[in-house]
């Protein structure tokens, strides 16, 4: 997938979560932010964009534990323990 492709995907995945937020009176967050946590998710750990687009429940499990786990200084998990249903299972 090219730089483009994903950051296409990667916004439509942060329109689902804010129309979700929005539609069940949550704390919205800028677009850009959801965005970034996504990308930066992915660079430490490939996610499925795939998945992400065509499962909500994969969709919203997966936000809550980047909004919970995600140490957006470091740019690394704040508890190892999270894994993302979306993380693509390296195959050895």
């Amino acid at each position: 997938m090219t730089h483009k492709e994903k950051f296409k995907v990667i916004s439509l995945i942060a329109d689902k979560v804010l129309n979700f937020l929005e539609e069940n009176g949550l704390p919205m967050r800028e677009k850009w932010s959801v965005m970034l946590d996504f990308e930066n998710v992915d660079k430490i750990c490939p996610l499925d964009f795939k998945l992400l687009m065509n499962n909500e429940e994969t969709l919203l499990h997966d936000y809550a534990g980047i909004c919970r786990y995600f140490d957006r200084t470091k740019l690394a998990w704040a508890d190892e323990t999270f894994v993302p249903r979306s993380a693509i299972k390296e195959v050895v």
